[in-house]
């Protein structure tokens, strides 16, 4: 069903690849503008390949295709003064927030024994 969302603001976390795109691609053509945030910077205790700000720039790219617009984010959903910074622009700019997609996350792919919360730690100092 086409334009559920239709002149809606969503808001997608973890947008640069993967679940993240494909939910803000789709809020498009469902008819919504987006804010799209990542991180889009290398996470020291992941093990595979982060995203980065060219992961998030195709994402935008793909959400104007549809017709719909785009706000570009990039930040740690951690650090909730800067998410909250960046994301009060992209609802000024869009003029609303109806839809958030809490989506950014990290694979740990180790046997549950292994995983400390040390893996989730940044190290000293370390911010994006």
């Amino acid at each position: 069903m086409a334009g559920r969302v239709a002149g809606k603001v969503a808001l997608v976390t973890g947008a640069a690849r993967g679940q993240g795109r494909a939910d803000a691609v789709r809020l498009a053509h469902e008819g919504a503008d987006v804010i799209v945030v990542d991180i889009a910077d290398t996470l020291p205790s992941v093990a595979y390949a982060s995203p980065t700000p060219a992961d998030l720039d195709e994402t935008v790219s793909l959400v104007e295709k549809t017709g719909r617009r785009a706000v570009r984010v990039r930040a740690d959903v951690r650090d909730l003064a800067k998410l909250r910074e960046a994301v009060d622009a992209g609802v000024a700019e869009l003029g609303g927030l109806d839809v958030v997609v809490a989506n950014a996350g990290i694979c740990v792919p180790a046997a549950w024994d292994d995983v400390t919360e040390r893996i989730f730690d940044w190290p000293s100092g370390r911010r994006c």
